[in-house]
């Protein structure tokens, strides 16, 4: 049951949710601890059975609205169900087991407000926690025109980014994708509008409190998710062979890793093809030669010393 409409805030934060007790709380700490003030926090409770609801319902603050669905329905729905409920000019997202760093708010909502009504997205830096450290996580950012640029790779991590509302009109979540949602969806974003990248980390993506199975690391996942990105922009992508070359590079990649090397040779040798500049496929393929294990082994390797 969708919650009363509320005065509108000039933001909306949705936090999604599913069998996070342990976390949420500290989520949405993180948002009410925000230094800008002026906003509305939607939690979407995506049919959790263990002690969501209630640790939700410990905090007493008039701008928290809480939404349940009777049954698990995946992030992309909830974050859709958050943005239909949402009352904001901007929105922006948190995911229920991370959190905002205090200025968050503060340091984007004003970019966006004073930029013109061609930038859609302001989005920024993040820390990503790992090994017991933190640190930045991009080296760099994009601003302007940036749809080349998201489609060749996702820049934009969706609780780094504040979103004018109009943005979503035509454009939510694709609720099909097992993975990379919130980059699909920049890249249609970006057809319409421009983006600002701020130089700061202003969230902190936990990264090593995920559990081994998350959607990062599935590589079933991922493989169908870059096959339906690829048949979705297809025209777009094949224009660009780079572009296209890096799709079919991660098709071959998350097939070796699922041990079917033979037909992940074949997606290296296109890639290679398309655009034989890259080194890339050309190391995946002679790695390939050693067999489906031995490939996973040294890539699961290499991802816990990144």
């Amino acid at each position: 049951m969708i919650s009363p409409i509320y005065e509108p805030h000039l933001v909306s934060v949705i936090i999604p949710t599913y069998n996070r007790a342990g976390v949420v709380g500290r989520a949405i700490r993180s948002v009410l601890a925000q230094t800008y003030t002026d906003f509305e926090l939607i939690v979407v409770d995506d049919g959790s059975t263990d002690d969501t609801e209630r640790v939700i319902h410990c905090f007493k603050d008039s701008r928290i609205r809480y939404i349940r669905h009777d049954t698990n329905k995946g992030g992309n729905t909830a974050r859709n169900t958050g943005i239909r409920a949402a009352n904001g000019r901007f929105i922006a997202f948190l995911d229920s087991d991370d959190e905002y760093l205090p200025q968050r708010l503060e340091k984007t909502v004003p970019v966006l407000d004073a930029s013109p009504a061609q930038v859609g997205v302001v989005y920024s830096n993040f820390l990503i926690t790992r090994g017991g450290g933190a640190r930045p996580h991009l080296t760099r950012g994009v601003s302007g025109d940036i749809y080349l640029d998201e489609l060749h790779h996702n820049y934009v991590s969706v609780c780094a980014a504040l979103v004018r509302r109009e943005c979503f009109t035509g454009n939510l979540f694709d609720e099909e994708l097992p993975a990379f949602q919130d980059w699909e969806l920049w890249i249609r974003i970006a057809r319409q509008y421009h983006f600002v990248y701020v130089d700061e980390s202003l969230f902190v993506w936990h990264c090593e409190e995920n559990t081994p199975t998350r959607t990062s690391r599935n590589p079933r996942k991922l493989l169908a998710a870059n096959r339906m990105i690829l048949d979705k922009h297809a025209i777009e992508v094949k224009r660009h062979p780079k572009i296209y070359a890096q799709l079919l590079y991660n098709i071959g990649h998350n097939l070796c890793k699922l041990r079917d090397v033979r037909t992940g040779r074949r997606y290296f040798r296109q890639s290679l093809g398309c655009y034989p500049r890259s080194l890339k496929p050309a190391v995946a393929w002679l790695l390939s030669l050693t067999g489906g294990r031995v490939y996973t082994g040294i890539v699961e390797l290499r991802q816990r010393y990144q």
